[in-house]
């Protein structure tokens, strides 16, 4: 009787071991399925096709076995006016301007953007959505400036080659060839002048960062102003993150008037506590629409 009961304690003993095992591991595979499941589901993974691929590889086979092989997407017009640029400084709408895709433009952009840098001519032609018959109609006109910031201020004075430039529809190239200001600054009025979506009065330029005073009194009686061609933003539609990229408004600004929206006219925009405390308050009529 003892021989029995000895077999059944120590039969139970090990089962219950066995059994408290087989718990665990499966407890542990449902944890692990479930993370799986969860991931899966937050985190597809994203499929490519076998076409996609194949398409994307003979694009690049066909550029490196021809290069006067052209993109697909590449869209230029080699016909239009042709001006000095310096790939390095020239902003969105020269390359456009210039007969180029926005894509394109937009790539060379972001190239410079992470630090790249075109040294000589031939750099340019390296940018793989830039076909070969636009970049031999720019040749010519590619000037690349050998020195930093200093280099930008131009000394000769026979190569400035206007009096005067209307503002909101010039390039940095053209704006570049008044006298004093050269292609550096050029370039940061126009970046400027894009983000307000054009100036209403001359005084704005002097809000250029880094632009010194002498440079801006040297260029204001040559500037003129079309403010017809200002681009307006509709208050009633815009979203937070397009006011809030306007140099006249702040994040709290752009909060208060998406939260408090419609508007019918500037009066309404007036009742807002962070519209009269805004120090750009003269400027905001011409860049607002309802």
């Amino acid at each position: 009787m003892n021989q029995n009961h000895s077999f059944f304690k120590e039969f139970f003993s090990v089962y219950a071991k066995d059994f408290s095992f087989v718990m665990g591991a499966s407890l542990f595979m449902f944890i692990v399925l479930n993370v799986f499941q969860y991931y899966h589901t937050r985190y597809p993974v994203q499929s490519f096709t076998y076409e996609a691929i194949a398409s994307e590889v003979n694009e690049y086979q066909n550029y490196q076995a021809n290069p006067t092989y052209k993109h697909k997407d590449i869209q230029v017009n080699i016909n239009t006016k042709k001006f000095n640029f310096d790939p390095n400084v020239a902003s969105i709408n020269d390359f456009i301007a210039l007969g180029m895709s926005a894509k394109t433009a937009h790539i060379i952009e972001n190239y410079r953007e992470k630090g790249g840098k075109f040294y000589k001519k031939e750099d340019l032609a390296k940018i793989f959505t830039l076909s070969p018959d636009l970049y031999q109609a720019l040749e010519p006109y590619i000037v690349i400036i050998k020195e930093s910031k200093a280099q930008y201020q131009r000394n000769d004075k026979t190569s400035f080659l206007v009096s005067e430039v209307f503002i909101n529809t010039t390039n940095a190239s053209e704006l570049s060839k008044l006298e004093n200001i050269g292609f550096y600054n050029a370039n940061k009025i126009i970046k400027f002048r894009d983000k307000l979506g054009g100036f209403v009065d001359i005084a704005q330029v002097q809000s250029v960062y880094g632009l010194e005073d002498s440079t801006y009194q040297s260029i204001k009686d040559k500037i003129k102003i079309d403010k017809s061609l200002i681009k307006k933003i509709n208050v009633n539609k815009a979203t937070f993150a397009e006011l809030d990229a306007h140099p006249y408004i702040s994040s709290y600004v752009a909060t208060d008037i998406v939260a408090n929206a419609p508007y019918s006219d500037f009066d309404d925009l007036l009742l807002l506590k962070s519209i009269q405390k805004n120090k750009f308050i003269q400027y905001l009529p011409y860049y607002f629409s309802y």
